[in-house]
């Protein structure tokens, strides 16, 4: 709302659109951060509003507040979306859900039926994010041998929809192929997934071609991999994503920022592998990081049901999970994987292997370089 009304001047008749293009540039980057798995709590968010407020506040017409917009991605820059690994986890689940209304939202209106954003996000009228695949993994034991892979792989963002709860809750765990019988009387993004429902409804075609995704909106055979289903649902999330949130929707032409490219771009998202990451550099294990009181390289172990699992600790202070090759911004994330739980204390279930065969806990490293100032006390 500062921002909005650091626009606004005495009898202003464009208030409105430039409240609009303010609004979309802030769901954008929400939207990107999220994506990226950069921070987007209310302090992140003020304190991007601090840096666009001097700009905003010399805009008179709806134009200048595009050109301040326009200038601040300049400047700033905008890294690549790389999906590779993001996923639901226990900290995101609202932000998912959210990303999964607009995404459904704009693929329903463009094939001519009713989709409603602040519906799928409703609490009176609640819908679920919907896992393709159950919860099963002896179903995939071939493919997927690891249940940290199969967990990882399930609750990737190309595994993931929106249901109504009840139909969720009716489908329990039945197999994908027994689901996409019924997911045709669902939304557009589950109905794709039933061949009939391609032959039956023209609009739908129509959609997939003027959007560029008649490759990724489709039906699977039934001995598609998880994998396959995943990745290629994946593509189509992200083609969709670009076309919601190009800078044109903030009235910005792409095409006056010098050097700009889309970050939704799926030939950027193509010339990485892994997920890049941001971490919170403030936490205490990016300071232990930071400080050399763990070093780059060394590798910490959960043991959960009589497994060992390992992840390697990143320079950036983040940590790549050997098992997956997925790399996580913070070890409650990476914990809460391995242990299939909503959250996950980090600190209280890492340990640190030293010295070669010295298995000690993280949080006892924490606690002595808090003793020994090399990381401020909480």
């Amino acid at each position: 709302m500062v921002a909005i009304m650091a626009t606004v001047r005495e009898g202003d008749s464009e208030f409105r659109e430039k409240a609009r293009r303010i609004a979309a540039f802030i769901d954008r980057w929400y939207v990107l951060g999220t994506l990226q798995e950069s921070p987007v709590r209310q302090g992140d968010l003020l304190m991007l509003i601090r840096r666009l407020l001097p700009a905003l506040r010399s805009c008179v017409t709806p134009d200048d507040v595009s050109r301040a917009l326009a200038d601040h991605i300049a400047r700033q820059g905008e890294e690549p979306v790389r999906l590779e690994g993001f996923g639901l986890r226990g900290t995101n689940r609202q932000q998912i859900k959210y990303l999964l209304a607009r995404i459904t939202a704009y693929a329903m209106k463009g094939c001519g039926l009713r989709g409603d954003v602040d519906e799928y996000l409703s609490e009176t009228k609640p819908y679920q994010i919907e896992h393709l695949f159950a919860d099963k993994p002896e179903r995939h034991r071939k493919e997927v041998p690891d249940p940290l892979q199969f967990r990882t792989l399930r609750s990737q963002f190309g595994g993931l929809a929106l249901l109504p709860s009840s139909d969720n809750a009716a489908f329990g765990a039945m197999p994908l192929q027994d689901k996409i019988i019924r997911y045709g009387r669902q939304n557009v993004l589950l109905g794709v997934l039933n061949s009939d429902y391609h032959s039956t409804f023209g609009k739908l075609r129509r959609f997939a071609k003027e959007n560029e995704i008649e490759r990724y909106m489709r039906p699977f055979p039934p001995n598609a991999s998880m994998s396959e289903v995943t990745q290629v649902r994946q593509e189509l999330y992200l083609r969709i994503s670009s076309r919601i949130w190009q800078v044109e929707t903030i009235c910005i032409d792409s095409a006056t920022i010098p050097g700009y490219q889309d970050p939704f771009s799926p030939a950027l998202d193509e010339s990485s592998t892994r997920a890049h990451v941001k971490v919170n550099q403030t936490s205490d294990f990016a300071r232990m990081v930071n400080s050399g009181a763990l070093q780059a390289g060394t590798r910490m172990v959960i043991h959960y049901k009589d497994s060992d699992y390992w992840a390697e600790v990143r320079p950036d202070a983040s940590v790549q999970l050997e098992a997956t090759g997925v790399v996580y911004g913070n070890i409650n994330d990476a914990g809460a994987i391995i242990r299939a739980t909503k959250t996950c204390d980090g600190m209280k279930y890492w340990h640190v292997l030293r010295n070669g065969d010295e298995i000690i806990p993280l949080k006892q490293l924490r606690d002595q370089a808090r003793a020994d100032g090399i990381i401020p006390r909480r």
